[in-house]
């Protein structure tokens, strides 16, 4: 079978003198025994090789070297590097792609063809390497079962890249989905025809060879080849019930002409490789390589001097040369699969965000580079964005589209001034009043006062436990200078909305009856700015988030918890990023799982006993902060499963999971353009038929409460966090 190979003919045959110009029929020649091989080169004189294969060769490695080089000057020039330590690596995801592909196989319909290709190609690749080596070094390897082996395999690989080709052509151009809409379409085309060509070509070969080699049918169909160069002995066969008939200088002429048009084809598929888009051969790999894993909603400092006086020309993303190392790969690396679209949750409720036109719009302008970028996007379409790294997660090019975006809307909101008045409130309400709804912070410790009103019974126990001390005794308030060993981060919405008061009030509780020493800011805790800088105000938010740092060094704590993981995501990754704002933050589900695997919050009896008559059926909304940005999708099922109720699961859950629709700052405005997205998560949670929502967000119980009834289905479905689920089973 043909591959990349000088000799593209992988069948076996006996070596021979070669036809000179004198040459007999076909019929009168003899091969002595051999054992099984062929011979490397059939009939190519050798200054085919000396005079065209290795000079166009060099030219073709030399040709994609320099535009590999003009790529990685392209990248060189952006801001932040690449990586900033081997030890960064992220080598498991390295392997998974160059021997797994990655994460093409989230995609059954992709993972079919391309696997097929992909596979394929590492067979010719292999067998290339085989015949180079024992062509041009003294190990001559390629006989025997090594050979009957692989050129079996290269045969089923020919196969298998062509039923792959077809596939990926049916699908790119006859039932194309609207995501695969390509800004140069016939890219694809030219990569699907090289590889045909390549296959169909080298299939030629074999078959024009083994029938030269063997022109009696007597004799062809004794041949063994056709046991493991089974195209090509078809091939062959066929030429002979055509009534193909052709003298030794015809075939051999025929053959060197198509070993030369192969030869060429491949040195323009080397060539090619680092001008088309088979450059994400080399990029894909490394691209996993550098990219750590759930970094992808880390948004990135911008640098601002707070105290100084001087003021820049403009923030934000308005020039290519104002993107990072890391953002020129990934225009470079985008193959326009459409992944990231597909699985988008604002493009699926008919929002303008298109997350690949958000890539390729400046990778089509990259040319501009210290030139102003032209209005490329509306501003309802990067609002539309709730940043819960759905794109991101699919894309088999790691690429980072949160980031982008948000340095897109730093530009719009900083320099052009252009911001929705419900952010503009919002943003306002943080920076006076410290929280998003402009409460008056007097009223941020009322929460404390309700523990009664949610949890009667629980309360009660705890207060008769802790000897009679009311409960809002039991919870301390730390001071300037204590120290505590967790200090438990309230929130903004736990503070202020009644509903979320509950996931605070049944983990407290669950927390004093563990006995875990816990403390809380009390009315000197201020929102930690998340909305702020979804909205792209960066200058505010390091405004926000400076001061919170100065205000946690007025303690000493060894944890933070959090029952929202937006807070767990700002508080514990973003805030990092700053002087003196590394912490350990873990989410309220970790600790008490690890409480309850500990043997220090017992269940009830009951629940231990549960059975599938008894269990409660329940449904888990996976919330994007708590999995994708923070990788945890055990915990909440662990905690789940413990309370004796059962789960059924959505369709699409865990880091599949649809987002609710609050994140990137949506919690605070609603755009009217397409549907709201809780729509659709209602529906996915609609088709399992439970009466009970299990979340672990403050922002997702909030906006499924309010929209449940959306659907006829889920208006009586209630809804809580998997504390209010479990705090029942500690206490009873």
């Amino acid at each position: 079978m043909s591959n990349l190979s000088p000799d593209p003919s992988l069948s076996s045959a006996p070596a021979h003198t070669a036809i000179d110009s004198n040459a007999v029929p076909l019929e009168a020649i003899t091969f002595p025994s051999q054992p099984m091989m062929r011979e490397i080169a059939w009939e190519i004189p050798p200054y085919y090789q000396l005079f065209f294969m290795y000079p166009l060769f060099l030219l073709a490695m030399l040709f994609l070297c320099k535009n590999l080089y003009t790529h990685f000057q392209f990248v060189n020039k952006g801001s932040e590097k690449l990586f900033t330590s081997y030890k960064d690596f992220n080598w498991g995801a390295f392997f998974k792609t160059i021997t797994l592909q990655g994460k093409v196989l989230r995609s059954p319909v992709v993972a079919r063809f391309h696997s097929l290709i992909f596979y394929s190609f590492l067979i010719h690749t292999l067998a290339t390497t085989l015949v180079a080596i024992h062509e041009h070094s003294p190990f001559e390897i390629f006989q025997g079962t090594l050979y009957v082996a692989i050129s079996f395999l290269a045969d089923v690989a020919g196969i298998a890249t062509l039923i792959g080709i077809l596939t990926a052509y049916y699908r790119r151009y006859i039932h194309k989905p609207q995501y695969l809409e390509a800004t140069q379409p016939k890219r694809e085309l030219f990569m699907y025809a090289i590889l045909a060509s390549l296959v169909i070509i080298g299939f030629a070969l074999e078959g024009i060879r083994i029938y030269a080699q063997t022109p009696e049918l007597n004799a062809l169909i004794d041949n063994r080849e056709r046991e493991w160069s089974p195209i090509g002995w078809w091939l062959a066969y066929a030429l002979y019930a055509m009534g193909v008939k052709g003298s030794a200088p015809e075939m051999v002429s025929l053959y060197r002409g198509l070993w030369m048009f192969h030869m060429l084809s491949t040195m323009f598929f080397i060539g090619a490789i680092g001008s088309s888009k088979f450059l994400h051969i080399l990029l894909i790999p490394f691209s996993a390589l550098i990219t750590p894993a759930r970094r992808a909603g880390v948004i990135s400092p911008m640098k601002i001097d707070l105290e100084g006086d001087s003021t820049p020309e403009y923030f934000g993303l308005a020039k290519v040369a104002d993107l990072t190392q890391k953002q020129r790969f990934d225009l470079l690396a985008c193959v326009e699969c459409g992944r990231c679209t597909e699985a988008c949750p604002a493009r699926n409720a008919e929002k303008p965000l298109d997350p690949k036109k958000v890539v390729t719009k400046i990778r089509d302008h990259r040319a501009l580079e210290d030139n102003a970028l032209p209005p490329l996007f509306s501003k309802v379409e990067l609002d539309s964005c709730t940043t819960c790294a759905a794109c991101s997660t699919e894309c088999p090019a790691n690429i980072e589209h949160i980031q982008i975006i948000n340095d897109v809307k730093r530009y719009q909101v900083l320099t052009d001034g252009d911001i929705l008045p419900a952010a503009a409130d919002v943003i306002s309400n943080i920076k006076i009043k410290g929280n998003p709804w402009g409460i008056t912070p007097d009223s941020r410790m009322d929460w404390i006062h309700k523990f009664h009103q949610n949890f009667p019974k629980e309360s009660a126990a705890i207060e008769k436990e802790y000897g009679g001390k009311n409960i809002a005794e039991l919870i301390r308030v730390l001071n300037p200078g204590e120290t505590c060993d967790y200090l438990y981060f309230v929130g903004c919405a736990a503070a202020f909305d009644p509903n979320i008061q509950k996931t605070v009030h049944a983990t407290m509780l669950m927390l004093l009856k563990a006995k875990v020493p816990f403390a809380i800011l009390g009315a000197a805790e201020s929102c930690n700015g998340d909305p702020i800088r979804r909205f792209g105000d960066e200058y505010s938010f390091q405004e926000v988030a400076m001061a919170n740092i100065e205000l946690f060094k007025q303690y000493k704590f060894s944890k933070i918890i959090t029952h929202c993981p937006h807070c767990l995501h700002t508080l514990g990754k973003e805030y990092s990023k700053f002087d003196g704002g590394t912490y350990e933050v873990i989410p309220h589900t970790e600790l008490l799982l690890q409480l309850k695997n500990e043997k220090r919050l017992e269940l009830s009896a009951a629940t231990k006993t549960a059975t599938a008559a008894t269990r409660e059926n329940v449904t888990f909304h996976d919330p994007c902060y708590l999995g994708r940005h923070h990788g945890d999708y055990q915990s909440v099922r662990s905690l789940i499963h413990a309370s004796g109720a059962k789960i059924h699961e959505l369709t699409l859950a865990q880091d599949r999971s649809r987002c609710c629709g609050m994140g990137g700052g949506n919690m605070w405005y609603e755009l009217p353009e397409g549907q709201h997205l809780a729509h659709n998560r209602l529906k996915d949670i609609s088709e399992v038929h439970v009466e009970e929502l299990i979340t672990a967000c403050p922002f997702c119980l909030i906006n499924l409460e309010s929209h449940k009834g959306l659907h006829e289905e889920t208006t009586n479905l209630r809804i809580r966090d998997v504390s209010g689920l479990l705090v029942e089973k500690a206490f009873h």
